[in-house]
């Protein structure tokens, strides 16, 4: 076990699961003694305790060919994710700045040898560290970035600063990979809040030059990986959404009608219901056009 993994699963500061919003997960999850996880969350009917801690949240990347040697670097901790990790390659180091993540996923992830947690504030580390890693992945926490690369003032800056140094990190032939929402899609048009700022059509109407949380097009996505120097990049189409995907799409292989549920079913707020996603998603494939209006992007960049 690592010492900064054991100085982790050791923390004892009662105020951390009484003080946050999500704090009583980890007290939770310190009491709960059974082996299937999916028991806890179906008791406390909470949506936190369903992001959080069900394996769910890996199946947008239950797919990637892992070869079971890679060291990888995980930014942004989301315990179910970690876990398919941690079982399919050689070595896990988390990274995110939230104490009570970092402790709520080692709670959950206990069983594992294999898992570092990074002390550190993301910019510290990703500056000043000379570790290298075969893969780095950004499972829904890129929309955030902004708010921990804080030497950046302008927000676009951040994003193709932390994109650069990811670079730095890789290892030859190493991957970036990153499930991300799409600022154009479906879901937003046809009635889902944006998860972030909790009200429609915000990103689709387009963000501030000062915000410091936002998310991107397929064609901002290339320029911003072009940018940083990624040269080989593919996407796939996570569906209904990246948090919690049950297909991948690819552009080999695009939704039919019968793929589609008829609304995207949004469990953390209220949503509206403009039109029938089914039929208009079908109309986009048809058209062509799913691929820039796909709720979610899947992407690998090397």
């Amino acid at each position: 076990m690592s010492e900064s993994r054991f100085r982790i699963k050791e923390y004892t500061d009662e105020a951390l699961f009484r003080d946050t919003t999500i704090g009583p997960i980890g007290a939770d999850l310190r009491e709960f003694h059974g082996d299937d996880i999916s028991t806890l969350i179906a008791e406390k009917k909470d949506y936190a305790y369903l992001y959080h801690l069900s394996e769910l949240r890996a199946n947008v990347i239950r797919q990637y060919p892992f070869s079971g040697q890679e060291k990888v670097l995980e930014i942004g901790c989301c315990p179910g994710i970690t876990a398919l990790l941690a079982e399919e390659t050689a070595a896990v180091t988390v990274l995110d700045e939230h104490a009570i993540l970092r402790v709520i996923d080692s709670i959950r992830n206990e069983r594992f040898r294999n898992i570092t947690y990074v002390d550190k504030s993301m910019e510290e580390y990703l500056d000043r560290s000379e570790d290298t890693f075969d893969l780095i992945t950004c499972i829904a926490s890129f929309e955030t970035i902004p708010l921990y690369y804080r030497t950046e003032e302008e927000p676009m800056k951040a994003y193709q600063t932390f994109l650069k140094t990811l670079r730095k990190h890789l290892r030859p032939g190493g991957v970036f990979l990153a499930a991300v929402p799409n600022r154009l899609g479906l879901k937003y048009f046809a009635g889902v809040k944006e998860e972030h700022s909790a009200s429609y059509y915000h990103g689709i109407e387009g963000f501030e030059p000062d915000e410091r949380v936002r998310t991107f097009t397929r064609k901002e996505w290339t320029e911003l990986l072009d940018d940083a120097g990624f040269r080989h990049v593919t996407f796939a189409y996570p569906y209904p959404d990246h948090l919690f995907a049950m297909q991948i799409f690819t552009d080999q292989r695009l939704p039919e009608i019968e793929d589609a549920d008829n609304d995207y079913k949004n469990f953390s707020q209220m949503r509206m219901a403009t039109f029938d996603e089914a039929k208009v998603m079908q109309t986009l494939t048809e058209n062509g056009l799913f691929p820039q209006f796909s709720n979610s992007f899947l992407i690998t960049a090397e």
